[in-house]
């Protein structure tokens, strides 16, 4: 299950006359599963065309299958770069990433201070085996083989899930990390929002909706948008939520979805937003994560600043 990161070489102290950014974050800031088209081949080709006089490097340190934990790490290996710039595009595997809200992975949400004591020892063989015996780490317990979202077919964690709560704490102490590090080094930081495929993907789990007749009745609800009747679809959404199944992610995306061929509302992805931070399979970056980035970039000093990538690609 271990990852490896891609092979990046650069020079250690940067050149004169040189422009160098780093990339942080997960697969979707690195580009996986083809880097070689990540955002931050775009960008270099881009920032060499408007910066003519200088050199340009733009680094991806983005790796799959990590989240905020690994990437203050990663910040700080990176001091050494002397970077005039930091792009952070992080925030999808905070739920179901390591030390997320989920329990594939190891153990779920631990208070800061045993995770981060936790990570430290973990830096030597000693500390790699007292963790095993007083954390009761198992190779056994683990998963042998990757089996992407199939590996999380029994787990699920509601909205009002206090691991969930743990996980946005520990997602915005990672972020005010981050930022201390690079306003002490007078780095540039860019902190973005994270977009999802909210009208082409629907949520990986749902709540089960209210009473069987609920149930036959979302049923029809799918058979009418497949024959693209959608205003019956939307008759049959009415019941429903007369029933009180506004919690349910799959009524959430169902509405959205019919309301948005029958061009009702002014705001068609809001329903699509409620029905990804419904979902009881975080795989996505939610809501609630992306105004604490907002937040935080409007509390730091004027070298952060806030880019809205989700406002900007709805």
């Amino acid at each position: 299950l271990a990852r490896s990161p891609t092979l990046e070489v650069v020079k250690a102290s940067k050149p004169a006359d040189t422009m160098r950014v780093v990339v942080f974050g997960e697969s979707a800031a690195l580009g996986d599963p083809q880097p070689a088209f990540g955002f931050s081949r775009y960008l270099e080709v881009l920032l060499e065309q408007s910066q003519e006089e200088v050199s340009v490097e733009v680094i991806c340190v983005a790796m799959t299958a990590i989240n905020s934990h690994a990437i203050v790490e990663i910040a700080e290996d990176c001091l050494v770069l002397d970077a005039d710039a930091w792009i952070v595009y992080m925030g999808n595997n905070e739920m179901a990433g390591p030390f997320g809200a989920l329990s594939v992975l190891g153990r779920p949400t631990p208070h800061p201070w045993l995770l981060s004591g936790s990570l430290f020892l973990k830096e030597f063989r000693v500390g790699q085996a007292l963790s095993a015996f007083l954390l009761g780490d198992s190779k056994q317990a683990a998963p042998e083989t990757w089996g992407g979202v199939n590996m999380f077919a029994d787990q699920q964690v509601a909205l009002k899930d206090p691991a969930r709560e743990a996980v946005y704490r520990n997602f915005e102490r990672n972020l005010q990390r981050l930022v201390s590090l690079s306003e002490d080094h007078g780095i540039t930081t860019l902190l973005c929002s994270v977009a999802s495929n909210l009208s082409n993907s629907g949520p990986f789990k749902s709540s089960s909706l209210v009473g069987d007749k609920e149930q036959e009745w979302f049923e029809g609800v799918r058979t009418s948008i497949e024959q693209g009747r959608f205003q019956s679809a939307a008759e049959s959404l009415a019941l429903l939520k007369e029933s009180g199944n506004e919690s349910s992610a799959n009524y959430q995306f169902a509405t959205a979805y019919v309301n948005a061929f029958l061009g009702v509302g002014d705001q068609p992805d809001a329903g699509f937003r409620e029905a990804r931070d419904l979902d009881l399979l975080p795989f996505r970056m939610d809501s609630r994560m992306n105004e604490t980035v907002a937040q935080v970039a409007s509390d730091a000093s004027r070298q952060v600043q806030f880019v809205d990538i989700e406002g900007a690609l709805a």
